[in-house]
Formats: structure tokens, sequence, C-alpha cells
């Protein structure tokens, strides 16, 4: 059994829906858990950026279109000091006060929160130490997201519409057993 577990799929899919729902699943069954998720930020109906919040409550805005400057994606200029702030600290945390076999999840490992080249230092060594990974990633190439797929730890979960009700569930079961 692989150790760790990557949702990929389309933007839209629910992969963040899948994640959130396994969280509290593994809550429910009392599974040390920690992670981080972000989440669209919407005004009027339209979309102006993204946050990032972490299970220990720390909450910052990671991108938004009224952010200028050299780090962009699409029309959302890009903080990574927010992702530092909150996912970097979240994992780190994570593997300092984690028991092994607890969970981490990330939501997501994605084109924003690479541009961090401390987020993506904190995820390798988050899949080399001793907690589990439940994590969420683009479909899309990437040379950083393709390693990580290539691990031969790490288990690929494509999420579809067709089995993201289901999904939650059978996760659970792989991070924690019966």
């Amino acid at each position: 059994m692989r150790r760790h577990l990557l949702l990929v799929g389309a933007p839209g899919s629910g992969k963040t829906t899948v994640i959130r729902r396994t969280i509290e699943l593994l809550r429910d069954r009392r599974a040390e858990v920690f992670g981080f998720w972000t989440g669209e930020i919407r005004e009027r109906g339209a979309r102006l950026g993204f946050d990032i919040e972490s299970l220990a409550g720390e909450r910052a805005v990671m991108a938004h279109v009224a952010f200028k400057g050299r780090l962009s994606v699409s029309r959302y200029g890009v903080d990574v000091e927010a992702v530092a702030t909150v996912a970097v600290a979240e994992i780190r945390r994570a593997l300092r006060d984690g028991r092994p076999g607890a969970v981490l999840a990330m939501d997501e490992i994605g084109k924003m929160e690479l541009m961090s080249a401390e987020f993506r230092d904190a995820v390798v060594a988050a899949m080399d130490g001793p907690l589990r990974v439940l994590a969420t990633a683009m479909s899309k190439p990437h040379e950083f997201v393709d390693d990580i797929k290539a691990r031969p730890d790490v288990e690929v979960i494509p999420v579809t519409a067709g089995n993201r009700d289901a999904l939650p569930q059978v996760l659970t079961e792989k991070l924690i057993g019966g």
C-alpha cells in the first residue's frame, strides 16, 4: 500500500470538496490531522482571488486581482509570503508535532503555491517524513508535481463526477484503516 494519496482532476472536479469531507471523516474517527486548503474569494459573483487557511486557524489572502508584482498566475498576483505564513507553517507544525501516522492534508499543490521555494521544500520534507499525506494537485504537466506523482510511495487518484461522492470514505479507509 502506498503511504501518500494525491488527488488529481480538472478545475471544478471536486478535489477541494473531497479533501474537506475526508478531513471531517478523519476527525470524526479521532485521527490526528494537520493541513491547509485554499478557497475562492468572490464578490458579487466575480472571482477576485484565493485565500489559504490552515487547520490551526491561520488564514491569509494568497492571490488577488489587486496584487501587483512580478509573481502572477493568470490575472492574479500571488503573495508567496501568505503561502509561507499559512501552508509552510502548517506543514512544519505537522512535522514537529505530529505522531508517526498522522495525516497532513494539503489542498493544494498548485501553480500559486509552487511559486514559493519554501513551500516546495516543505512538501518534499512532508513526503519524506513520517506523516501520511493526502494532497490535491493539478492534472496538467508541471515538473514538481510530476515528480511527486512519480514517487513510489504515492498513489495518484483521479477525482471525477462519478467517484467524488464516494472518495472521502475510501480515502479515510486508506489513510487510517477500519
